[in-house]
């Protein structure tokens, strides 16, 4: 599981709050075959669905994101979007 620890809160008139979880995950942009890690919302739900661009090669792919029943374990895989 990947997750980097980030401060909640911050900024002027805010308290800083605990830290929390930032999960990421990584999948193989279908165009130019580069692998991808992006932050995943675990509270989005356990099976989720989006459209993002390669930072690289600017081609749009639909990410599939899921979380393991057992642990939380994040995964993702993508396809090109169809025009």
């Amino acid at each position: 599981m990947h997750y980097t620890p980030v401060a909640a809160g911050g900024g002027l008139g805010r308290s800083i709050g605990y830290p929390r979880a930032v999960f990421t995950a990584s999948y193989i942009c279908d165009s130019c075959g580069e692998e991808i890690v992006v932050p995943i919302d675990v509270a989005a739900g356990a099976s989720q669905r989006y459209v993002e661009d390669c930072p690289v090669c600017c081609h749009p792919n639909v990410i599939h994101v899921t979380l393991d029943e057992d642990d939380g374990e994040p995964s993702a895989w993508s396809r090109a979007e169809s025009s």
